[in-house]
């Protein structure tokens, strides 16, 4: 049906007096509040579940982390240039123009938005060394409080996806220093099609590249978006939306995609409070119908993002997870390094080609100790007892308010020298030192049940480690050993064991433990099954762990109608090296398996239990032609 002519007029100027009203007020509601908008971004997260929000970070998110600003670097070049091209002594100021920098258009009051222009004049004759400005610039530099959070809410929410224009590794580092997930870091170009919309672990999309890859920062460089990243960008912003924090849009590559994109539900642009945006952002936010969001800074708006996103936000337990995450990571690299000390240490280790050198390096690397560590470190690669003891000492003259190295020194004591007053003395001095310090409250524990037989103290050390750590896997264990040594409570015990397990399914010593905690229940394949599980975890074969394992294994193959002599040959080859023995006690294994042994058999396995925990006990085992009989292996 056609509609006569007056009739559309009247049809178009009514509309047009609609549309500029909405029009005004689209202008009007383009600034939100910090707080109105925090408000609809968590609406968003609880009713958006289809979209998601994406980040688009630039330098000024990263000067909390004390990396300069482009702004700021642009005003440093310029006085560096300044000052070896100024022959008339000018002002800065007065100076830098458009005639004597050579960019087109240069005004001094926008010099920011010039960024490329001046590295590239800065640089103009070296541009690795303007690569090595940028290293040196970000070398060494932290996550701020608002990348720590930034990294919750990627590892923690569906909000995972942030776009830079930086070049630093500050969103990586905060994962990497939370122990989140690892991100995909796209940092090239060419890597862009790995980009999918649907990212199971947070990405990291570099479109100036990363620091180490010849990162972009000429005009002709980022005048342009590569066209794989804006495909890349353009699959992205269609399921996740922009919110922009820290980027001044002072590029052509970024800024252009953005004039140029059609974006599924808007974008968000953040800003200084005490600023403004360019002028080019808010023509582009204006003419996109985007938002405007004035904040106070980046961390103080990630600390309320983190907030609204992330329903069991804690900033208080993020600089506890650090400093666990920092203390664990300190402790396994210790344990590894007194690992391989010993290892090189050992005896048997002669044979192996090239030893030697190893073991100077060693010898060299804590002949001059710089802290506790150093002291124990020297002190392990000690063979003679009474050497060792000497190097403890002087440790402690250099290190006397040291826990650990006390703590470390009781051990000595106690198990090397066999000086159990020292030793006591030691450990009551460490604690001292450090109350809250839960090895050496679980090694005291150790020493009042085994040694003093002060097994009420014993267990109040036990409950208190435990408080201080419940995920210590081998406290844990010896609780266990305790609990069915001394109050016999199997269930506790069993308990103990599999939640032990549970923490470090792959300690050998623990797992022997289990293994004759089932023997001595009379749980023979349960027991034996562990028992072989510790075997082929178990590394260091001439060990009273091992020889803990063989022993059960012996047992265990009589009670099955099997030859022992495997086990035995192994153990004939293991009595003849000089391991620690520890105290233990097997008569709760010989007890369950007594009723398979004839009278001779016990007699020898008894002997043959007692040279395991105690050397002295070898010679009595090597008078029995049982023992006599057996051969030991070449190599265990």
């Amino acid at each position: 049906m056609s509609v006569p002519l007056q009739y559309k007029a009247r049809i178009i100027l009514s509309l047009t007096a609609k549309v500029i009203p909405i029009m005004k007020n689209k202008v009007k509601g383009l600034k939100w509040t910090t707080s109105g908008f925090l408000a609809h971004l968590k609406w968003f997260d609880e009713h958006m579940q289809d979209r998601a929000l994406a980040f688009i970070i630039g330098a000024g998110a990263s000067r909390p982390s004390r990396i300069k600003t482009g702004a700021e670097l642009v005003t440093q070049w310029l006085k560096e240039l300044h000052h070896r091209e100024d022959h008339a002594k000018q002002e800065l100021q007065t100076w830098a123009t458009e005639d004597n920098l050579g960019i087109k258009d240069f005004e001094f009051p926008r010099a920011a938005e010039f960024y490329p222009q001046i590295f590239e004049r800065r640089f103009s004759h070296d541009r690795e060394e303007g690569y090595a400005f940028l290293e040196s610039m970000m070398e060494g530099k932290e996550p701020s409080l608002g990348y720590s959070i930034l990294a919750e809410i990627l590892s923690n929410t569906r909000h995972k996806v942030v776009v830079t224009t930086n070049f630093d590794n500050l969103v990586a580092d905060a994962l990497a220093i939370h122990a989140h997930v690892h991100p995909l870091i796209c940092g090239h170009e060419s890597l862009a099609g790995f980009i999918r919309p649907s990212m199971r672990r947070p990405l990291i999309a570099k479109i100036h590249r990363d620091l180490f890859l010849e990162p972009k920062n000429h005009t002709d460089e980022v005048q342009c978006l590569d066209t794989d990243w804006a495909h890349a960008l353009t699959r992205l912003f269609e399921h996740y939306t922009p919110v922009v924090i820290g980027y001044g849009g002072n590029d052509g590559s970024l800024m252009g995609f953005l004039e140029n994109a059609s974006i599924r539900g808007g974008l968000w642009w953040c800003y200084r409070a005490n600023g403004e945006p360019p002028q080019r952002v808010k023509d582009l936010v204006a003419k996109k119908n985007w938002k405007l969001v004035p904040i106070i800074g980046f961390d103080e708006f990630m600390l309320e993002l983190g907030n609204n996103l992330i329903s069991t936000f804690d900033i208080t337990t993020i600089a506890s997870r650090i400093e666990e995450l920092g203390q664990k990571r300190a402790k396994r690299y210790r344990d590894e390094t007194e690992k391989v000390q010993e290892q090189i240490n050992r005896p048997e280790a002669t044979k192996q080609e090239g030893i030697q050198a190893v073991r100077l390096a060693m010898q060299s690397a804590t002949e001059q100790p710089q802290d506790w560590w150093g002291w124990e470190l020297k002190a392990r690669a000690e063979a003679d007892p009474a050497k060792r003891e000497l190097i403890y000492h002087d440790g402690l003259q250099h290190f006397e308010q040291s826990a650990e190295l006390t703590g470390n020194f009781a051990n000595f004591m106690r198990v090397i020298r066999k000086d159990h007053d020292e030793a006591e003395r030691l450990y009551r001095r460490a604690l001292e030192l450090d109350p809250n310090h839960t090895n050496i409250t679980g090694n005291f524990a150790n020493f009042m049940t085994v040694i003093r037989k002060d097994h009420n103290e014993a267990e109040r050390l036990y409950r208190r480690a435990l408080e201080l750590d419940p995920n210590d896997a081998n406290i844990t264990g010896n609780f266990a050993s305790f609990m069915t040594d001394i109050h016999k409570d199997h269930d506790e015990t069993e308990r103990l064991y599999r939640r032990a397990l549970e923490l470090d399914p792959n300690d050998a010593n623990i797992t022997a433990n289990f293994a004759g905690f089932l023997l001595g229940c009379g749980r023979w394949n349960e027991a034996r099954e562990y028992a072989n599980t510790a075997a082929n975890i178990e590394q260091t074969k001439e060990s009273q762990t091992f020889a803990e394992i063989e022993f059960y294994r012996a047992l265990l193959a009589v009670q099955h109608s099997q030859s022992p002599d495997t086990y035995l040959k192994s153990l004939k080859s293991l009595l003849c090296s000089d391991f620690v023995r520890n105290s233990w006690s097997f008569d709760a294994h010989l007890a369950a398996v007594a009723a398979y042994l004839d009278h001779d058999q016990r007699i020898f396995y008894r002997k043959l239990a007692d040279a395991i925990l105690d050397d002295a006990k070898l010679a009595d085992l090597e008078l029995l032609p049982e023992w006599q009989a057996i051969k030991a292996l070449p190599d265990i």
